[in-house]
């Protein structure tokens, strides 16, 4: 895909993410950035859950997954109990 494609696409879902109420911000594509941007993010939670990434370079959200708070395997009583906050594709 084009830089102009990729660029249109992260404009979209931007838009997209800010019209459903959610907070974007744009970080570089380095795992010491996106660390910061999620801490930044979930500072109030208790717990965050992750998904596996997708789509997402190798390595991007590793620093991100070793903070304590971070639940990557949830138990069926964690989904239920926990208050999680869900850290998505959009790292």
């Amino acid at each position: 895909m084009s830089q102009a494609g990729i660029e249109n696409l992260v404009r979209e879902f931007s838009i997209n993410a800010e019209r459903a109420a959610a907070t974007v911000e744009r970080v570089q594509a380095d795992a010491e950035s996106v660390h910061r941007a999620l801490l930044r993010a979930t500072a109030g939670a208790p717990a965050v859950l992750v998904a596996p990434p997708v789509g997402l370079p190798s390595g991007l959200l590793n620093r991100f997954l070793e903070d304590r708070k971070v639940i990557t395997a949830p138990s069926g009583d964690e989904l239920k109990t926990e208050k999680v906050w869900p850290a998505g594709e959009a790292a």
